[in-house]
């Protein structure tokens, strides 16, 4: 049970986290960070534990209430076993956006590929051909 800020940070260090989590603590807040470390790092998702031991949870910029695998975000943490099972479910929203992201992709690459099939097939008429040329450069 953790019944203080300062109860969450004695139990941080026993803590087993992945890699996937960066952890620093504040003397006000423990956030725990995925980032993402191209050219300009950047944070993907994050975990903000408050003084009072409120949650806050973001995808990016948006604040998120529900997660799959544990439903509505906890308001506060008052036990490693919940903060532990809120980073898991997290870690895996991960991969879902990922794919999310890698779907919508793959989707704009093939209506690409068939703009620029449109584009070069001497069967259709001039306006088709241009029309497809027009919208890929939109």
């Amino acid at each position: 049970m953790i019944d203080t800020f300062q109860g969450l940070l004695g139990c941080l260090p026993q803590m087993k986290l992945s890699n996937f989590w960066s952890v620093i603590s504040r003397p006000a807040c423990v956030l725990f960070l995925n980032l993402a470390l191209d050219d300009a790092p950047r944070v993907l998702l994050s975990i903000t534990v408050l003084e009072d031991l409120t949650v806050k949870v973001h995808c990016q910029d948006v604040q998120l209430t529900t997660i799959d695998g544990i439903g509505v975000i906890p308001h506060k943490v008052n036990d490693i076993r919940c903060l532990t099972r809120l980073l898991d479910s997290v870690e895996s929203l991960h991969g879902k956006v990922s794919s999310k992201q890698e779907d919508k992709i793959e989707g704009l690459l093939k209506l690409a590929l068939s703009l620029l099939e449109d584009a070069s097939n001497c069967e259709l008429a001039d306006v088709e051909r241009l029309n497809a040329v027009h919208f890929l450069k939109e």
